[in-house]
């Protein structure tokens, strides 16, 4: 199918004093506010078919990072049961402005991401859509940043119902493999612990189904239904390998984290251990996505894990002696927060890794006086996103950041370059011409 994307930009330049309505006696640090309107038609579904509602969605849609000094911005429509290619823009002159279409690319549940390095290697996964049954499922894709274009590779052979992705050179040859965990898969091949995928890199970029890297007889020593929410791949102990990290999901037989460290004697990746603490785990709950973090400077790399469900949020989980044991959460209902996934960076350049929180939806620590019937309440919240780190002890930004007459679906914090910046879609109207706002909020 021949994609045709039609697309107007427009620029407002925003100050503070009449575009940003603060409210009375709220400290307000120096900041400040773009406002980008697309129209983006594309043809192929219905003529023509104006992409709007279907860029506010999903969790994953929208990711801004940096390559060198420039920014790219990946976004990935959906309207929950059609795939639409992902688009690509980048910033030049602090302007965005749209640069292609990718069929590639497109995805109907993304559902996790990770930027793998600082040249624009990013790895997704998509579980494609819960709206129709059975569930299709999706695939894992990496995508690679050359100049101003992206390149798009399916990984994965077969559909699974992908939650979590990860990256990194576990087979120690020098190239990026993906991991990903699913909860259902089309592909004869269930994968290992609880349903963790393998695919290494080729060294002319294709992958293979690594069948053989982790132990599959770890029902001997771990017998249970252990479900997986999130995998994550990371050097965890410091000896120049990276670990696996699965993390549970409601699983029946209880456990939080599952660490797995690659073995010199049976050249596989074996179940090293499995905290006898399960922190926020304890009660019913599952992990969404996974990020290391050294979050009290001693030199160990830590976890932070998010998760969902009887309360949601993100457990930082201590490495002690290449132990994990649970510790600070931040722990609040839906009607707060909605909590999938975060990034980490010193925003406050106090030498302490911070969280930002992503969130999306409802959540009256999120929207400004939200009420049944109107959610998004009369603006956003942005001090409840910054979950700040002062010498290892995490709490929210004390600073009230309140916009109000903007309501975006979401909210998502980027820090590149030493910036943080708040980002998200506002449809305008219902499918007219007068198109989306993209708000991009600079602290």
């Amino acid at each position: 199918m021949k994609y045709i994307i039609i697309i107007s930009l427009f620029l407002i330049s925003c100050s503070k004093s009449d575009n940003l309505a603060v409210e009375p006696n709220v400290v307000t640090p120096l900041y400040g506010m773009k406002i980008d309107t697309f129209k983006i038609s594309l043809n192929g579904y219905g003529e023509p078919y104006k992409l709007y509602g279907e860029m506010e969605e999903s969790i994953s849609n929208r990711l801004v990072y940096s390559v060198g000094n420039k920014e790219h911005m990946i976004v990935l429509p959906s309207n929950k049961d059609t795939a639409f290619p992902a688009l690509h823009f980048v910033k030049t002159n602090n302007q965005w402005s749209f640069e292609n279409s990718y069929p590639e690319g497109k995805m109907t549940g993304a559902r996790n991401y990770e930027v793998v390095d600082n040249n624009g290697t990013i790895v997704y996964c998509d579980f494609g859509t819960e709206t129709v049954q059975p569930w299709p499922g999706g695939h894992l894709y990496m995508v690679k940043t050359i100049g101003d274009k992206l390149v798009w590779k399916q990984v994965s052979p077969k559909k699974s119902f992908y939650h979590s992705v990860t990256a990194a050179d576990v087979n120690n040859d020098g190239l990026v493999d993906v991991i990903g965990s699913h909860m259902g898969s089309y592909n004869d091949w269930k994968g290992f612990a609880g349903g963790i995928h393998i695919y290494t890199q080729r060294p002319d970029g294709s992958f293979d189904e690594n069948r053989t890297l982790m132990n599959v007889n770890e029902q001997n020593i771990w017998p249970g239904d252990h479900g997986t929410g999130a995998v994550y791949a990371t050097d965890l102990f410091g000896d120049k390998r990276p670990e696996i990290i699965r993390a549970t999901y409601f699983a029946t037989n209880k456990y939080a984290i599952a660490v797995y460290k690659y073995s010199d004697s049976s050249h596989k990746y074996e179940l090293y251990n499995v905290p006898s603490k399960l922190g926020v785990f304890e009660g019913n709950a599952g992990a969404t996505s996974m990020r290391s973090v050294d979050y009290d400077n001693d030199g160990d790399n830590d976890l932070a894990i998010a998760y969902e469900g009887y309360i949601n949020g993100v457990q930082i989980w201590i490495n002690n002696n290449n132990q994990m044991t649970p510790g600070q959460y931040l722990g609040v209902t839906d009607q707060e927060l909605n909590i999938r996934e975060f990034e980490i960076g010193d925003v406050d350049k106090n030498g302490f890794n911070d969280i930002i929180l992503h969130t999306f939806h409802h959540g009256n620590l999120f929207r400004i006086n939200p009420v049944p019937g109107n959610y998004r309440g009369d603006g956003i919240k942005l001090q409840n996103l910054i979950w700040k780190n002062s010498n290892g002890n995490y709490s929210f930004s004390t600073k009230e950041i309140n916009i109000t007459n903007i309501k975006p679906c979401n909210i998502k914090g980027f820090y590149n370059n030493g910036k943080l910046k708040f980002n998200g879609f506002e449809m305008i109207g219902v499918k007219d011409d007068q198109g989306i706002k993209f708000y991009e909020i600079t602290l």
